[in-house]
């Protein structure tokens, strides 16, 4: 089993990881808004694995809302956007809150169109 995955794993508190940490939480919070009808967008944040989200959650009459709105983790000191469905491009966020753009990964897209772009692959 790799270190993410136990339970007992601990927080690693090298001071560019604690940068990046605290980045996203700050651009994940800003996308905190009122509820809409019975639907909240609620933070879901591991600090100790370094996995981040936030999910929107409710009612939306009789059907059940479970969704991930944004999904980020910090792997081997680089920020990985794993999902993003808002209108708002995150890498762009990151950088201006201070992420430098090779510790970015589009790692929703395949490594093959990764490639081509200006951000990193891995």
């Amino acid at each position: 089993m790799d270190a993410t995955c136990q339970p007992n794993a601990t927080l690693d508190v090298s001071p560019k990881k604690n940068d990046y940490r605290a980045i996203v939480i700050e651009v994940l919070n800003q996308f905190l808004h009122a509820s809409k009808d019975e639907i909240e967008t609620v933070p879901v944040f591991d600090t100790v694995h370094d996995r981040y989200q936030l999910l929107d959650l409710g009612w939306r009459e009789d059907e059940r809302v479970f969704l991930p709105i944004v999904h980020l983790d910090l792997i081997n000191g680089k920020v990985w956007i794993q999902e993003n469905r808002t209108d708002v491009d995150i890498a762009r966020s990151l950088m201006q809150a201070g992420v430098e753009r090779q510790d970015i990964v589009l790692g929703l897209h395949p490594p093959s169109f990764r490639q081509m772009g200006d951000y990193a692959i891995e």
